[in-house]
């Protein structure tokens, strides 16, 4: 279709060029001068049109299912007139797991975090390793690529990350690599290896588990168009959603302030924030649904156009830092029983971007200033005022029940030098760790179950 409409621009062109030359050497009479005029103008309305194609050629045929919005529920926020609240009053029980600190299991910082069985499974992007700790926060062991058998890849033989998957009947860790996965079992032991996929990407089951959501879906590899999320029956049957073109970071400026596919496996909920919306969606075994709009103050907010109009092309990050108190993204978003939780970035800081909202009486909450109480044993929950973990990442997961953050044991150390002698009553867990650890330990775990 392209290599059609760039032949007929150019028989376009050519006849505008010949009928403008005809015109200006006066071959023609006056009153064959008008028809020409006509000629022209409609000649330039075909191929302003065949531009705009050309432009946008690749999107041509892309399929949008149209988005239910019958339930969309409208929610005004102001992160200006926001507070904190006490630990208590959003979670009913508070636990800390400090991670045993070994020559071997030494690490920094937390960048994945799942829970297998009785284990913590932790990826450390520095290391590139994967940690396995048990329920207690006692090492088991360490997934190093280095040492994984017949991995000969090159780059250092990284693991990037791992997933959980099943294997017959039991869950395994999945150590991911440029070309490979890697099976281990929950305490480590190698199992097999497989090669990845080309254009692998996570499935969500929802609901009764019939249908999944696909995560960047397309059609064949060969495309040029992919999809945000496609929802996939046991048919094949699918339901694309928010088409895009596969060099669309090569033209424009897409940023995002976290995670914008959130989904509890405990639940089946799959939540979805795209790029410059302020819209929250849901999965359902239908389809997608707009579930949530947020209205923010103007001078939070994006232009009306800032996706249709032009201007914006390539230009986006220069606006943001010309208005650095403009949201440009919706993430990190997690609903449990009442309260929506999710995180809002902008350019300039100063704003409270980790917010919880009661649904039944719009009450907004601060996550970036929940206050120490009995429930914590006047110990923090986040590491706010002291490190940026929780204000970059929120908390780390959501499932079966317990939300899971973390930080480092310089963050504690620092935070508990602040805490007055009457408050430090703490369980026997965390008092060994301030008698034995200090700030180079590794990282706590901080397990949180919310009230409903």
């Amino acid at each position: 279709m392209k290599k059609y409409i760039k032949k007929a621009c150019k028989k376009i062109k050519k006849t505008i060029k010949v009928s403008i030359k005809i015109s200006l050497q006066g071959y023609i009479h006056n009153s064959d001068l008008l028809k020409i005029k006509k000629m022209r103008k409609k000649y330039f309305l075909i191929l302003s049109i065949a531009f705009f194609l050309l432009k946008d050629i690749e999107t041509v045929g892309a399929q949008q299912i149209p988005i239910d919005t019958s339930q969309t529920q409208t929610i005004r926020i102001d992160p200006a007139n926001v507070k904190g609240t006490p630990v208590g009053k959003l979670f009913e029980k508070v636990e800390f797991v400090p991670l045993e600190t070994t020559k071997e299991s030494t690490f920094g910082v937390i960048t994945q975090l799942d829970v297998l069985d009785d284990r913590y499974l932790i990826y450390d992007r520095d290391t590139k390793s994967i940690l396995i700790f048990s329920s207690e926060g006692k090492f088991i062991n360490k997934i190093d690529g280095t040492k994984i058998p017949g991995n000969t890849e090159i780059k250092g033989k990284e693991i990037k990350g791992f997933e959980l998957k099943k294997m017959e009947k039991q869950m395994v860790i999945a150590a991911l690599t440029s070309s490979s996965r890697f099976f281990f079992d929950h305490d480590g032991n190698y199992l097999n290896q497989a090669l990845a996929p080309p254009m692998d990407f996570p499935k969500y089951p929802i609901g009764t588990g019939k249908n999944y959501f696909q995560k960047f879906y397309v059609k064949n590899t060969s495309d040029t168009i992919v999809y945000e999320l496609a929802l996939v029956s046991p048919e094949q049957n699918v339901k694309p959603y928010f088409p895009f073109i596969k060099t669309r970071h090569l033209k424009d400026q897409f940023i995002s302030g976290g995670e914008n596919y959130s989904f509890n496996s405990l639940t089946g909920e799959l939540y979805f924030t795209s790029y410059y919306n302020y819209t929250i969606y849901k999965g359902t075994e239908n389809g997608l649904i707009e579930k949530y709009k947020l209205i923010f103050p103007l001078e939070n907010s994006l232009p009306t156009d800032f996706l249709t109009n032009k201007s914006y092309v390539d230009k986006r990050i220069p606006f943001f830092k010309s208005n650095p108190k403009v949201i440009y993204s919706i993430s990190n978003v997690m609903v449990i029983g009442d309260y929506l939780m999710f995180k809002i970035s902008n350019f300039g800081g100063g704003l409270k971007n980790m917010l919880c909202l009661n649904l039944k009486n719009f009450d907004l909450i601060s996550l970036n200033d929940l206050e120490r109480d009995k429930t914590s044993n006047f110990l923090p929950v986040t590491d706010d005022g002291v490190g940026y973990d929780f204000a970059n990442k929120g908390f780390l997961l959501n499932k079966n029940g317990f939300l899971y953050s973390s930080y480092s044991s310089h963050a504690m150390f620092k935070l508990y030098g602040m805490i007055p002698d009457n408050q430090k009553n703490y369980p026997k867990v965390m008092t060994n760790y301030f008698k034995n650890e200090n700030s180079k330990s590794n990282p706590i775990i901080v397990k949180l179950k919310i009230k409903k």
